[in-house]
């Protein structure tokens, strides 16, 4: 009996951990901070919910935050490879940083870091940087 309580405390204790990853049940990713919400579907468009108390208040939908233009030609998807997120502290406070990843499948990653800190709830300071992974060499236009 002792092993099987034992092994409901560990599903239920992975339960959450997994849960506060950022992972949701449609498969989008969530970065989580006390006022706000940052979604990303699985092409890395995303969306904002701004959270008052128990209210949540979505600030439209997905959609492709950040446009690269790479030899003439928009891209826009980017595939979701990894989320993985780190406690920080620095100049401007403490708090959580999230690094997401993401590939087109011209092989150009997306690195996306979303930092919130404690002292400001309601903002989240985005990084956004590319890696020409491809074999090509590509002209960035935009």
């Amino acid at each position: 009996m002792k092993k099987f309580i034992d092994s409901i405390i560990f599903a239920l204790l992975l339960s959450v951990f997994l849960t506060n990853c950022g992972k949701t049940r449609d498969g989008s990713i969530r970065v989580e901070g006390k006022n706000l919400n940052i979604f990303f579907d699985q092409q890395l468009h995303s969306k904002v919910v701004a959270k008052f108390g128990a209210e949540e208040i979505p600030v439209g939908d997905f959609s492709a935050s950040e446009i690269i233009t790479v030899s003439g030609k928009e891209i826009t998807d980017f595939a979701f490879q990894r989320h993985s997120s780190e406690k920080v502290s620095d100049a401007i406070g403490s708090g959580v940083q999230h690094h997401i990843i993401g590939v087109s499948k011209s092989g150009l990653q997306k690195n996306i870091a979303i930092t919130l800190y404690d002292d400001f709830p309601q903002m989240a300071v985005f990084n956004i940087t590319y890696t020409n992974n491809s074999d090509s060499e590509n002209g960035v236009n935009g």
